[in-house]
């Protein structure tokens, strides 16, 4: 074996003992064999990345902050992606995001960075600047049907229902077999008061991913909502088969017998609801008026 070779795996075998010392919490022990494995290759960010991030959970901040910094020197963007993905794991929020922002700076065009930016800035409200990231990381690449996916959730959090649907659209088009995105759009709709729209929606995430047991549920909302309650009543029975720990679908099957004058079904679901969450006020008023007869109550 040359020289080289020796060298090469010699740091190797210091920078695997690091990794085996930091995945037992070892982190003085850690640093010590990556210290080792630089010495003998000083030019591989690898090796800054995986001391800063020890010196990080030893609490030795500058030093951190050092080795990033060399990371980022020799790796450019990804040093500064990395410490970005850091400083997120950590809850520092600004920090990372301050680290995405330098990445981009260094590759306006590294996607990752617009997305993780994106996501740090809906992480603490900043919900403009995180449609922003989104956006630009869709004109970076118009295929990455996460960067939708994203985007469309941080519409919701602003209200923003028709460009939710805008970017479930988009999202459909690229990857039509993902039941996800048909959930979300047919959720939208379910909210603005479209029961067929949203029926139909939720049908379609059903034949594509027919273990989701909130799809059932929301069709049965909406079949409720428009007074076929055999279907929804079909519709929850599915949902409680996928999930019985689910209260809520209890509460609105019951609720559904109890509105078509099935009352021993009804206080059967109510009871099963009130044991799965015994804070649910109004199932115990269902429960006493199914045991009286009487119906139906409004909701």
């Amino acid at each position: 074996m040359t020289a080289a070779r020796e060298a090469m795996a010699d740091e190797k075998h210091y920078y695997i003992r690091g990794e085996n010392c930091f995945d037992k919490d070892l982190y003085e022990e850690a640093i010590a064999n990556y210290t080792e494995a630089i010495k003998l290759n000083p030019e591989n960010a690898v090796y800054y990345e995986a001391r800063a991030t020890a010196y990080g959970c030893n609490r030795q901040r500058d030093e951190m902050e050092k080795d990033w910094d060399e990371a980022a020197r020799l790796n450019h963007d990804n040093g500064f992606f990395d410490r970005g993905l850091a400083h997120f794991r950590k809850g520092r929020y600004q920090q990372a995001i301050t680290n995405y922002t330098k990445a981009i700076r260094v590759n306006p065009s590294l996607v990752k960075a617009y997305q993780e930016r994106g996501k740090t800035h809906a992480m603490i409200g900043q919900y403009d600047e995180a449609i922003g990231d989104y956006t630009a990381a869709i004109k970076l690449n118009p295929v990455d049907v996460s960067s939708y996916k994203f985007r469309a959730i941080v519409h919701g959090c602003k209200g923003q229902f028709d460009e939710i649907i805008r970017d479930c659209d988009e999202a459909i088009k690229l990857d039509p077999d993902n039941g996800e995105f048909y959930f979300m759009r047919a959720m939208v709709y379910s909210q603005g008061d479209l029961p067929d729209e949203a029926i139909k929606g939720f049908t379609e995430a059903i034949a594509l991913a027919p273990g989701n047991a909130d799809a059932y549920f929301h069709r049965a909302n909406n079949f409720f909502d428009k007074g076929r309650y055999d279907e929804a009543i079909m519709d929850y029975t599915k949902a409680i088969r996928l999930d019985p720990s689910g209260a809520d679908y209890h509460r609105n099957r019951g609720y559904s017998y109890h509105i078509t004058g099935r009352y021993d079904e009804a206080i059967r679901d109510y009871d099963e609801a009130i044991k799965l969450n015994p804070c649910d006020g109004d199932c115990y008023l269902f429960r006493h008026a199914a045991g009286k007869r009487h119906g139906p109550i409004s909701i």
